[in-house]
Parts: C-alpha cells; sequence; structure tokens
C-alpha cells in the first residue's frame, strides 16, 4: 500500500507469515574437526529464507529473521572451585546453515528457535534440537603447602615438604593422571598416580615439576606446578628468655630449613638429660618434669641430615636469663 502526505510517498508492506512460515531441518553437530578441542560446529539441514519485500524502487529487501539457539552449559566458578551449570544463549539473524561456538564442557541438548514474529504474536516457536556428548577438556588444579596451607602454581619450602594436589576437571573428563618428575629439574624420571587428589613429600633439595593431565583420549588439558625443596641450614641461639618476656622468645628453638634428621638433648652442667625431641619445630621451653629450671648455663648436643646430604653435629651452651 502506498499513502501519500504531504507530497510524500509512504509505503507500508503486508506480507502472510502463514505462507512464508519458519521452518528447520535437522541440527547436528560436527565430530570430527581438527579444532574440536576448543569450538564446536552445529549444522541445519534446513532453514527458511527470509521474508522479503520489493521497495519502490523495485529493489528486494530482506526482512531477516532472528534465531536463538540455547543449551546448558559446566562454566568453572573460581570462588568455590567447581563447575556449575550455566544457561547459554547464542543469537543469530538472517538465513542459517551453520553455527559455531566455543566447545561445551559438559553433554548438552542444543535447541534452536525463532523467529522475533512469533515470538512477539506469542505463537509455539519454530525448533530443532539435538544432543551432543562433550569432548573438549578444562582442568583446573591446586598445589597446597600442608604445613602452612600456602597455595600456588610455584611453591618453596624446606624438606621434608609436604605438598597436596588438588584436582577439579570438567565433566568431560575421564580420567586424571599426576606425574611427579623424581629428579630436580629433569623431566625423564617420574612416579604417576591415576587419582584425582595425591599428597606427596619432597625430601631432597632441588626443583621439581608435578602435571596433572586430564584426558578422555579424545582431547585433553594439563597444568603444570613448581615445587622448591630449599637447602639445608641449622643455627642455635645462645639464649632465651622464658619467664621475663612472654610471648617473646619462651623456648630455645633452633632455626632450620629443609631438615630430614633431627635429634637434640639438653643437659646441665653435670651432664643430667633434662629434654629431648626430635622434631626441630619444638623446643624447650627451661622446666624439667613440669617445673622451672633455674637461671644459669646449661648445653645443648645436637644431630642432624639435610635434604641435600650434609650432616649436622651441633654442641654449645645456651643461657636461660630471667
Amino acid at each position: 500500500y502506498i499513502v501519500q502526505y504531504e507530497s510524500q510517498e509512504y509505503a507500508c508492506y503486508v506480507i502472510d507469515y502463514q505462507l512464508n512460515p519458519l521452518q528447520y531441518g535437522s541440527l547436528s553437530a560436527v565430530t570430527d574437526a581438527i579444532d574440536i578441542a576448543t569450538s564446536l560446529q552445529l549444522n541445519l539441514a534446513y532453514c527458511s529464507d527470509d521474508l522479503s519485500y520489493r521497495g519502490l524502487n523495485g529493489k528486494s529487501y530482506a526482512i531477516e529473521r532472528e534465531h536463538r539457539l540455547t543449551y546448558v552449559d559446566a562454566v568453572w566458578a573460581e570462588d568455590d572451585r567447581q563447575y556449575r551449570d550455566e544457561e547459554k544463549e547464542i543469537a543469530s539473524s538472517g538465513y542459517i546453515s551453520s553455527l559455531v561456538l566455543d566447545a561445551p564442557k559438559q553433554d548438552v541438548s542444543f535447541c534452536l528457535q525463532g523467529d522475533q514474529f512469533l515470538r512477539y504474536w506469542n505463537l509455539p516457536l519454530a525448533e530443532t534440537r539435538c544432543d551432543y556428548e562433550a569432548v573438549s577438556i578444562e582442568t583446573h588444579a591446586v598445589a597446597k603447602l600442608l604445613k602452612n596451607q600456602e597455595e600456588g602454581l610455584s611453591l618453596t619450602g624446606s624438606a621434608p615438604l609436604e605438598v597436596a594436589f588438588y584436582s577439579y576437571a570438567n565433566p568431560a573428563t575421564d580420567y586424571c593422571i599426576w606425574y611427579i618428575y623424581t629428579t630436580p629439574g629433569s623431566e625423564e624420571e617420574y612416579l604417576y598416580r591415576n587419582e584425582e587428589d595425591i599428597e606427596y613429600t619432597f625430601y631432597h633439595s632441588g626443583t621439581y615439576t608435578v602435571k596433572l593431565k586430564a584426558s578422555n583420549d579424545t582431547c585433553e588439558d594439563s597444568v603444570s606446578f613448581s615445587i622448591t625443596v630449599t637447602e639445608s641450614s641449622l643455627d642455635c641461639p645462645n639464649f632465651f628468655t622464658p619467664r621475663s618476656t612472654p610471648g617473646e622468645n619462651d623456648e630455645f628453638r633452633v632455626a632450620h630449613e629443609s631438615l630430614i634428621e633431627f635429634h637434640g638433648r639438653i643437659l646441665n652442667r653435670w651432664g643430667n638429660l633434662l629434654f629431648e625431641w626430635t622434631d626441630p619445630d619444638l623446643g624447650w621451653d627451661g622446666t624439667f618434669q613440669g617445673k622451672a629450671v633455674n637461671p644459669g648455663v646449661y648445653f645443648y648436643v645436637i644431630t642432624a641430615t639435610g635434604s641435600d646430604g650434609i650432616k649436622y653435629v651441633k654442641r654449645g651452651d645456651i643461657n636461660l636469663i630471667e
């Protein structure tokens, strides 16, 4: 229809939608693409042409149909370290024969619907569906020092260094393998464990690599950690104040790094044993059989072995000051 108003012509087009309904053919996933680990192509067997009209100039113009692809995928949530279901929607317009999207991380059911006219009239939408078995792998992992709960991709501590490793792989993963390279600076010798979470103790100084591989034999993903065990050291103080400064210097304790064996003894001037311990993180509080000893000079004898093979023998006096 053409309307003339104040010397201007306006055109109004009436299209019978029932003669031009939206119809879809079958929807299918391309499962043999070389980039299937990162992207997925969906092919549509048939899609109705866009609506069209002819302008006053005689040219043909298209009214693009609007399409929406919806599905539920697994998305990594860093805050609580788990995969959550998240609704995804991809909008497109015009004639479509295929869609390309990020590879899903879990098995999904795709639903393609259209168009905007049916949606506006609140009529049943045209739709087609297909199911897809995910193969794309995405894994996250955490390494944590058991002693102080420190986390990171690169960790440093003294031997024996106990580390817990945790894997968080997406639902398409079939199995996880941990590779623990047991020779510092080398990836030739290793242990492997096919568990989701493991603990391992490093006894010798050096820098080690630990790698997690998640796979389903079609795709795989990996995360690597660098674990450094420091060289050994052992130093002893020459005084402590167990009762004069509460909360400060209350115990005779050694300063140490990477000791894998330790034995310490505290003696009085007559050679009597007052205290004995095998954990270098512990210390003497200046008591014997639950009672405070007198201020004065006492003696320590300490033997230890470092993760680097160094043997330590320490003898000296310790002043208990009030």
